[in-house]
């Protein structure tokens, strides 16, 4: 494919700018690994690496580990885009709820500008509207396209490289 042009070249530009930032990060994880006691996903999947580097059928390595970042950050780019244009639809749609949803974030948070998780409990009403945003308008057409790097048997189902 690389020798083909096409705009499939910005896809693939893209993809490598994710891994080569996901290595990055998993670097610096390794720099300052708290095996003890991990503190996110990348932590964790080193503590697992580590543990289950003797075992020669373990698919736990960093070439997975980077694939499974890229995952992550693509599919959550997408997904947060698409609620993100579906909610301005709808908001623009029923003003009565964008105005409900306005008033309860002003006068739960007022001017302030940072928020945790845990502020969602806080605003019940726009937490609903957000999940029934999601839940009323599917955002995700198809899968990506995957591909095994080896056969592989799963629960007695056989899946060719």
């Amino acid at each position: 494919m690389k020798h083909v042009p096409g705009p499939h070249k910005r896809t693939i530009a893209a993809r490598n700018f994710l891994a080569d930032y996901a290595m990055k990060e998993i670097q610096e994880h390794r720099e300052h690994q708290a095996l003890h006691e991990p503190l996110d996903f990348i932590d964790y999947y080193l503590l697992q690496m580590e543990k289950s580097k003797r075992d020669p059928t373990s698919t736990y390595n960093k070439e997975n580990l980077v694939q499974c970042i890229v995952d992550l950050f693509t599919a959550g780019t997408e997904t947060m885009t698409s609620t993100l244009y579906w909610a301005f639809l709808l908001m623009a749609n029923y003003p009565d709820v964008q105005e409900k949803v306005q008033k309860e974030i002003d006068d739960v948070f007022g001017s302030r500008e940072l928020y945790s998780n845990e502020d969602r409990k806080k605003v019940p009403y726009t937490n609903a509207v957000i999940h029934e945003i999601q839940r009323s308008r599917y955002i995700l057409l198809f899968g990506a396209p995957r591909q095994c790097s080896k056969d592989v048997n799963i629960f007695g189902f056989f899946i060719p490289k």
